[in-house]
């Protein structure tokens, strides 16, 4: 199929076409990788618009898969703190420090694409959510830094209520009772989580992972209450 609209593209001129083949060919996640290629049509591009700074972004990710990643980073960030920012070179940046496994700066740059282009509504964006959540509790019990819990409430809050998501009520249930020590708070979050695996277990009554949840929620909700008497 994607040769096919190549050809297209190719044969009838069509810049958008080419640049969503060129896509195609330098995006990990379709396993097609094909730098040589996407480079040659993104330079085809750039001549014809050589202020378009996505263009300049997608030439980095053509280095990063030819081998020249320290070069393609550096570019990322120039273009990411540029003004204003290019938010496909920030994703990028996080996309990186995913892969080496740096969460430290991977955590920076989702803080910084939340702060410059909001917070989106894709599973991505609730990936990154919870992973801030995580990173900054860590770092909490590590440094006790009063900024820290407050960069992790604020992720697994807006987790919790933009996305409805159960981990984020569990995990917010966990730092209420067992860090922050607000038993009421740690309590509200624990029956929101159970509410939602009970949503679920409607859809799916004979799950034995779903059942064992509800059971874990259930006696964390019965500590919290015996600890409030």
């Amino acid at each position: 199929m994607l040769s096919k609209i190549e050809q297209i593209a190719l044969d009838t001129s069509n810049d958008v076409l080419l640049e969503i083949v060129a896509d195609f060919y330098i995006d990990e996640k379709y396993g097609i990788v094909n730098a040589a290629k996407a480079e040659q049509y993104y330079r085809s591009l750039e001549s014809k618009d050589p202020d378009d700074i996505e263009l300049k972004v997608k030439l980095a990710m053509c280095l990063e898969a030819h081998g020249s990643v320290k070069q393609a980073v550096d570019i990322y960030k120039s273009l990411a703190q540029a003004d204003p920012p290019v938010e496909l070179a920030v994703r990028r940046l996080i996309y990186y420090y995913s892969k080496t496994g740096d969460d430290a700066n991977k955590a920076k740059w989702i803080d910084y694409l939340f702060e410059n282009f909001g917070c989106g509504d894709d599973e991505e964006t609730e990936k990154w959510l919870l992973f801030n959540g995580r990173y900054y509790h860590t770092q909490f019990i590590n440094d006790n830094d009063d900024d820290s819990i407050k960069a992790c409430l604020k992720a697994y809050y807006t987790a919790a209520q933009k996305f409805d998501n159960v981990g984020a009520y569990f995990e917010l249930g966990v730092i209420w009772s067992t860090t922050l020590y607000d038993k009421q708070e740690a309590l509200e979050n624990y029956q929101k989580c159970l509410e939602l695996y009970k949503k679920e277990r409607e859809k799916m009554p004979s799950d034995p992972w779903i059942k064992a949840q509800i059971e874990d929620v259930t006696d964390h909700i019965s500590m919290c209450k015996r600890l409030m008497r």
